[in-house]
């Protein structure tokens, strides 16, 4: 199963798309997402000032008889300076 996310904004608004997006996951998916959440979370708030910061992350697990076998997850999480609104 595999999920993804992307988003380019203040660190607040990316925040708040990191609650909101990827609500449509169900099962496994959604298990490995609500795993990755917190630590997305995290690493976004860390970023404060007038800067904007672009994320791009995605994940995929294995499972054999329910049990994860195999599991990766990469991000990257980049800041932006002289982000004009």
């Amino acid at each position: 199963m595999s999920w993804s996310f992307n988003a380019v904004g203040k660190p607040a608004a990316v925040l708040q798309a990191i609650e909101t997006q990827n609500t449509g996951l169900t099962g496994q998916s959604k298990e490995e997402w609500d795993e990755a959440k917190p630590a997305l979370k995290a690493l976004v708030g860390a970023n404060v000032g007038n800067i904007a910061v672009e994320v791009a992350a995605n994940g995929h697990a294995s499972f054999t008889d329910g049990v994860k076998s195999h599991g990766q997850c990469s991000a990257t999480i980049r800041s932006i300076y002289g982000f004009v609104e």
